[in-house]
């Protein structure tokens, strides 16, 4: 039997109407139906106050929203606008990462960003919440990391909405709201390197550069303590006498800007103890020359300059990489040996074969096998030589940064001609000795015999990522920052 009309605002055990139910398993139809038979199903709430609206919001069904949000009115008594509902709308909204409604929503109804409301626990403020999604915006990735996260045609236009939307709440902040409402997403900001959301700020209250956290840290003492060098950076878009005050300041515990780069920090997106440390390592060094000569040899509460701290810190860090670099460097000596060992033996046993059988009719034969068995144990023995010194390394933090991604670059380079070379003798032997001098079908072999090579270079992706690293700047960076016109905001006195 179909229920109609006022049959319709029967509920279940948990206060849920029909119309609440619809939009949780995203039934557009169905509600458009409920709608229609009985309107006041729309401001019917489930026994938390959560209407159908909300419902939508909270579940991410986004055409059911926009339906909702069509046909719910502002003017009647359960208004899901009002600063208290509309703020949770939004706060699902938002969560829900449809920002293309949270736009709509916050242009037709700005009561749901209102000043005088008073967020509680359970609601988090819109522009903290973007602060929290860093995936969101990629375009503060440099582009390795992008390779690994979505850039389909969706992504870009979900990251410019989000974009958008910071800068509509950016704008209505700048006009209403007081700067100590925001200092928590621009903190937050500030530890994901959302780039888009300290600049809006900053531009909106410039003097929340000079704002502090619970450490007594400003923005770019976090930056700094989280690795963000887009987000430092932006203090070359400050004048130069206050760029001194903020590069000066010190935090509660009287640790400089250069203390926060000795810090290890909690979080790394580096997983090989190798590769991080050597970041580490990396940073420190360009922050060293971000800082004032003194500011290095300054003394912290426990009475540690900043290399005393990054010492400290970065202790089982070290040791953690040492294990790793020695553990791979064995592992990639093997080959060399096997490589250097079998390609001497080998070169005579087709000598012999050779005088024996009278096979090779052609006098090169002989010949081209030798030179890539000459090749072969050159390059076998320059890789064994070169990750034998590896292993025989002091392991300093210097020797992160500069001696051993050139070692293992030339490793890494030897060991892969080695066994190219190795491989391609075998092709040469085997296409001339059992299959005739044809040279399409000698280069067909030799491309196959390429494979183990590339594939040992996919296999050692990490070392490649250490090598990439040492001529690489620690994140990629906008020289732009330095040299562009600056903004009036950020040029504004304390």
């Amino acid at each position: 039997m179909l229920l109609v009309g006022a049959s319709l605002e029967l509920r279940d055990r948990y206060g849920q109407t029909p119309l609440i139910v619809a939009p949780i398993i995203g039934n557009t139809e169905a509600a458009k139906l409920l709608v229609h038979s009985n309107p006041d199903l729309l401001y019917l709430g489930d026994n938390n106050g959560l209407l159908p609206i909300h419902i939508a919001a909270q579940y991410g069904q986004k055409d059911v929203l926009l339906f909702l949000l069509n046909v719910t009115c502002d003017n009647l008594t359960s208004c899901p606008y009002d600063p208290k509902s509309g703020a949770q709308l939004l706060h699902y909204t938002i969560r829900a990462e449809l920002y293309v409604v949270a736009i709509d929503l916050v242009r037709r109804y700005p009561s749901t960003i209102d000043e005088s409301y008073t967020y509680p626990d359970s609601i988090t403020p819109p522009l903290t919440m973007l602060a929290n999604k860093p995936l969101v915006f990629l375009g503060q990735f440099n582009w390795r990391a992008r390779l690994f996260y979505p850039s389909g045609p969706a992504t870009k236009d979900k990251r410019s909405q989000a974009i958008q939307l910071v800068k509509i709440l950016c704008e209505h902040a700048g006009r209403n709201h007081p700067l100590d409402r925001y200092k928590e997403a621009f903190f937050f900001a500030g530890e994901n390197g959302i780039v888009e959301i300290v600049e809006e700020l900053a531009e909106t209250f410039p003097d929340i550069l000079w704002v502090t956290n619970g450490d007594g840290r400003n923005i770019f003492h976090v930056a700094v303590l989280y690795r963000r060098g887009k987000i430092l950076d932006l203090v070359y878009r400050i004048p130069k006498a206050k760029r001194y005050m903020i590069r000066a300041a010190p935090d509660r515990y009287k640790n400089n800007i250069l203390h926060m780069a000795g810090k290890l920090p909690s979080l790394n997106e580096i997983g090989c103890a190798a590769l991080m440390m050597q970041r580490e390592v990396k940073w420190f060094e360009e922050v060293t020359e971000f800082v004032q000569p003194f500011q290095r040899g300054e003394k912290n509460d426990e009475g540690k300059t900043p290399e005393e701290l990054f010492d400290t810190e970065h202790q089982q860090l070290l040791k953690q990489g040492e294990k790793w670099i020695k553990s791979t460097a064995s592992a990639c000596a093997i080959p060399s040996v096997l490589f250097a060992t079998l390609v001497v033996p080998s070169t005579f046993a087709v000598l012999n074969i050779q005088q024996s059988y009278k096979i090779g009719k052609h006098a090169d034969f002989v010949g081209s096998f030798a030179a890539l068995a000459v090749l072969t144990l050159i390059t076998s023995l320059i890789s064994l030589f070169t990750f034998l010194s590896i292993l025989t390394s002091t392991y300093t933090k210097a020797d992160f940064l500069n001696t051993l991604p050139r070692k293992v670059l030339t490793g890494l380079n030897s060991l892969y001609f080695s066994i190219s070379f190795t491989t391609l003798g075998l092709s040469w032997l085997i296409c001339r000795t059992l299959l005739g001098p044809d040279m399409m079908l000698f280069m067909g072999l030799s491309g196959l015999a390429t494979i183990p090579a590339l594939w040992f270079l996919a296999s050692q992706h990490v070392l490649g990522k250490m090598v990439f690293t040492h001529f690489a700047r620690t994140e990629e960076r906008h020289p732009l920052l330095f040299t562009r016109s600056l903004p009036t905001t950020f040029q504004t006195q304390r």
